[in-house]
């Protein structure tokens, strides 16, 4: 199987988070060296006051110098920095990014038919993974869910378990930032790349699987769903998903539809020029 990335949207914000917080620790680092420097610095002012005022015999000078050097010794060293964890948002990312890169290992055994996009955008969004190849077009939502995963239409929600097998969340959403669930998420942005390999290179159809990429993702109570297909990644069955599909391309038809989706991302990903608002009649 070919690969080809458009765009890694994931990995980049991952990336990013974790290149924000090494910055913050490599600033707040060079911050707590200034400050020990300048507390040595001070420590050392008031050590040669006290040599010199012993030196001179100046018995009340000497005293009021031990007296500002242990001061300065109680004020206390600035406490050393602590690179901060990743928050939330960040192992969102690097979990999204994990769970690409094993839907991408699983798909790698087909043959060099097939070519396997990543991070496809249209104006409704971004398909995670486009697999096409001689049995058509498939447009692929990775879910890296450590639970078990329902649904009952387009809205989807998860229970999860601790290790002893206790439920310990129950009915959580699955929705992205516009609140969709994932095969609503899917079906947006597939249903706009079908319309338009529908005009260019009459393709009709792209088939839909959302894939549950965590090695603890369960499938629970599924019910109308929208989808084509929906599985664990160890569940995943390739013919049956490709079973779906009445298109045979050949290699040109696979080269036409590839061209097509770089030519719509790269559309898309341009930015838009800014409309300018009417001047106001006075």
């Amino acid at each position: 199987m070919r690969t080809l990335t458009l765009s890694d949207h994931t990995a980049d914000k991952a990336s990013a988070a974790a290149a924000k917080r090494e910055a913050e620790y490599i600033a707040a680092s060079e911050a707590y060296r200034s400050a020990l420097n300048a507390r040595e610095a001070d420590l050392e002012s008031h050590r040669k006051a006290v040599a010199a005022a012993w030196r001179n015999r100046e018995i009340f000078s000497t005293l009021a110098s031990v007296f500002q050097l242990g001061i300065a010794h109680l004020s206390g060293k600035p406490r050393a920095p602590v690179q901060r964890g990743a928050d939330r948002e960040e192992i969102v990312w690097a979990s999204g990014n994990e769970g690409e890169r094993k839907v991408a290992a699983y798909l790698s055994r087909l043959s060099d038919e097939w070519i396997l996009v990543s991070g496809y955008r249209n104006a409704k969004g971004e398909i995670d993974q486009v697999l096409l190849g001689p049995r058509g077009v498939f447009a692929i939502e990775i879910k890296f869910i450590n639970g078990v995963v329902h649904c009952d239409g387009d809205r989807w929600w998860s229970d999860k378990y601790d290790r002893y097998g206790n439920l310990v969340e129950t009915n959580k959403p699955l929705a992205d930032k516009r609140g969709r669930g994932p095969s609503k998420q899917l079906n947006d942005s597939a249903d706009l790349l079908q319309s338009f390999l529908a005009k260019r290179v009459n393709v009709s159809r792209v088939h839909r699987a959302v894939v549950l990429s965590h090695d603890s993702s369960r499938l629970g109570d599924l019910k109308n769903i929208t989808v084509d297909a929906v599985a664990t990644i160890d569940a995943l069955d390739l013919d049956r998903l490709f079973s779906r599909s009445s298109i045979n391309l050949d290699t040109q038809a696979v080269e036409r539809v590839l061209q097509a989706i770089r030519k719509d991302h790269d559309f898309n990903e341009r930015p838009k020029p800014r409309r300018e608002r009417p001047a106001s009649v006075q």
